[in-house]
């Protein structure tokens, strides 16, 4: 079967399909982007709805990311041949504790976009995608996944001797550092970066200055990989180190620990199941999430909502 994957991030754009098909690799999957590569140009990952606070807007204005971008791109897919739809997205830290809102944000604006189809595809349509499209999440963003991999330094290219430093018993998708350096670098170190500032140039902190840095799994690979000498601070880059790490995760090592990944979990149940496949892995005891699969009776616009 072919599987078309939309998602809001650059490294899930780059390495998110390859990584799928490692998992099912009797099946096609093929990342679609809001702009497809071209010469001289890279493709491009559709514009992300949930880096802020999502709310009501989101589905309700026609102009909105989602409904302007994003609703379109996965119901256009429906008619191109794929057998299923995915749309991946971070939920972010700004989300975090609602995931419920945002699936029902993504619900409501499949089926705003739904009433304004031509009367004539609009049934086969609804069909369509209450059977072969759904939303998944990234908790709190696939960054989280990395860090299930015994290999993450070695995968992201981490310096000898730097070991991430994670809260024992914490589920990943409740990520939560506890390295004590991390949590107070003021970015001091960054040489390239203060002589930039000196010369003149806007100056830019080191991307991991943030609040809530300790629950920001992206920023602790950045820290992690660290280099005063470099622009950013920091060797890692998501179409870098980041996108060869998901390409190259180890499913079984991720999806076998314990009571962790629900969400992921979720994803891959509900692919196994588009997919005629037996689940990879199920863990023993299963956690209930907005975003797993739905039998027929019980979907409203997509496979799993």
């Amino acid at each position: 079967m072919k599987v078309a994957l939309f998602c809001t991030g650059k490294m899930e754009l780059a390495a998110l399909a390859p990584a799928l098909k490692n998992l099912f690799p009797a099946h096609d999957f093929v990342a679609n982007g809001a702009r497809e590569a071209m010469p001289g140009m890279a493709a491009e990952p559709l514009p992300e709805f949930a880096s802020a606070r999502v709310n009501d807007k989101d589905a309700l204005e026609p102009e909105s990311v989602l409904r302007k971008y994003v609703i379109p791109r996965l119901a256009g897919a429906l008619w191109q041949g794929y057998d299923h739809v995915v749309l991946l997205s971070d939920l972010e830290l700004e989300n975090m504790g609602r995931a419920p809102l945002v699936c029902d944000i993504v619900k409501h604006a499949i089926r705003l976009h739904l009433q304004t189809i031509d009367s004539r595809f609009a049934d086969e349509t609804k069909w369509k995608c209450r059977e072969r499209v759904s939303f998944h999440l990234a908790v709190p963003m696939t960054e989280a996944w990395l860090f299930g991999d015994p290999a993450v330094c070695q995968k992201n290219k981490v310096q000898p001797g730097r070991m991430p430093l994670l809260t024992v018993g914490q589920d990943r998708e409740a990520f939560l550092t506890s390295d004590p350096p991390y949590a107070a670098d003021d970015g001091a170190d960054c040489t390239a970066l203060m002589e930039r500032a000196a010369r003149g140039v806007k100056r830019k902190r080191a991307p991991w200055i943030t609040d809530r840095r300790t629950e920001h799994p992206k920023h602790y690979l950045q820290w992690l990989c660290r280099e005063p000498s470099e622009n950013d601070c920091t060797t890692w880059q998501e179409t870098g180190s980041g996108a060869e790490a998901l390409k190259q995760l180890d499913w079984q090592a991720v999806l076998r620990l314990p009571n962790e990944y629900a969400f992921l979990h979720a994803l891959i149940e509900d692919l196994a199941n588009a997919l005629c496949e037996v689940e990879p892995n199920p863990p023993e005891r299963r956690i209930d999430v907005p975003t797993r699969i739905r039998p027929n009776e019980g979907r409203t616009y997509l496979r799993n909502q």
